[in-house]
């Protein structure tokens, strides 16, 4: 095997610790290099936990040492670091949401096609077994044209933030839409192509919002999405086929079909027979995403999730945050929904 190649991570937040350094283990073709967090301390800590050689508060530093950096830091501070990183000659995989803006969004893309270094943008779901059947199952259209589907996210927000960004519209770039949204969105348009409508309500107010639905209408079907950062929701992805239904939780990789001319259902896990893994925790997604991303640089081609392919769904995004300036009725639907949930 040829050398480790040598990587960096900026941001040292909880999805640093509990999923990208847990995802390195095991990894030959890594080689975690260098740690850094604007608190000098906590990247200090880190890397003497990890056994990473170094740490800095600069992200600068990685020029010249190493070939990769993941980009693990608050929304706001997506965009500056990858177009500095590409353009001199680093490859970079950035987490979700790209950005906040598709301005920054097309920033990025430019700067990796100019510069010639690989942009990979984290999208976990992707990954998951029991998403991948389901993509196969549309494609191949072995149940028939989709008529529908609806996926719902939410829960109490409880991920251990290491800052306050999240509260933050101006870091942040809004609330449960750009945040659980942007994972969403990128699967709608990966499983079900761009909507060629959509209706978008909000509780927001004006200020960050926390609750919000689409529905969305295609030329053949329609869909619908709840997000949530205050109710439990399903948490499912749910597709109704012409033949029949699958419903796919959105972590883990369990699954439900039923064919809609009898009254069995199978139920189970999806398993990809190539895998290593014999299931698919944070750490295990994690290390998948980060063999898809060497394999891309090694071999000079494209990344599970490309720069261009992640900008489509910020696309969406702020097309829905435009939809809602000026509306008070969005505010009143959702106070119905949550009155009635």
């Amino acid at each position: 095997m040829s050398d480790p190649l040598r990587l960096a991570i900026i941001g040292c937040g909880a999805i640093t610790e509990q999923g990208h350094l847990l995802g390195l283990k095991g990894l030959e073709e890594w080689k975690p290099e260098l740690l850094i967090d604007v608190d000098a301390s906590r990247a200090s800590e880190m890397a003497k936990e990890w056994n990473v050689p170094a740490h800095s508060s600069d992200y600068r530093d990685i020029v010249g040492r190493c070939d990769a950096a993941i980009i693990a830091t608050p929304h706001h501070f997506h965009a500056e670091p990858t177009v500095a990183l590409l353009n001199a000659g680093v490859h970079v995989l950035v987490e979700k949401p790209m950005a906040t803006t598709v301005a920054d969004c097309e920033r990025m893309c430019v700067a990796s096609e100019t510069s010639g270094s690989l942009l990979a943008v984290g999208m976990i779901r992707r990954f998951f077994w029991s998403n991948r059947f389901l993509k196969h199952l549309i494609a191949t259209g072995s149940f028939g044209a989709v008529k529908r589907f609806e996926i719902e996210d939410g829960g109490v927000y409880a991920w251990p933030s290491a800052s306050r960004f999240i509260v933050n519209k101006e870091h942040s770039g809004g609330g449960v839409l750009i945040g659980n949204g942007s994972h969403v969105m990128d699967m709608v348009i990966w499983l079900f192509g761009e909507p060629t409508d959509f209706e978008y309500e909000t509780d927001a107010e004006g200020g960050i919002e926390t609750d919000c639905a689409l529905k969305l209408q295609y030329s053949h079907m329609t869909g619908r999405i709840e997000l949530s950062r205050t109710r439990a929701l399903k948490n499912h992805t749910y597709v109704e086929f012409e033949h029949g239904t699958m419903t796919v939780p959105l972590y883990g990789n369990s699954l439900e079909i039923h064919c809609t001319s009898s009254d069995l259902v199978v139920a189970g896990g999806a398993k990809d027979l190539s895998s290593t893994f014999d299931a698919q925790d944070l750490p295990a997604i994690m290390s998948a995403q980060l063999q898809d991303f060497s394999r891309a640089i090694r071999n000079s081609v494209s990344p599970a999730v490309t720069g261009r392919e992640a900008t489509r769904s910020i696309k969406l995004i702020e097309a829905a945050y435009e939809k809602q300036v000026g509306s008070s009725l969005q505010t009143a639907w959702m106070r119905q929904v949550v009155l009635n949930d």
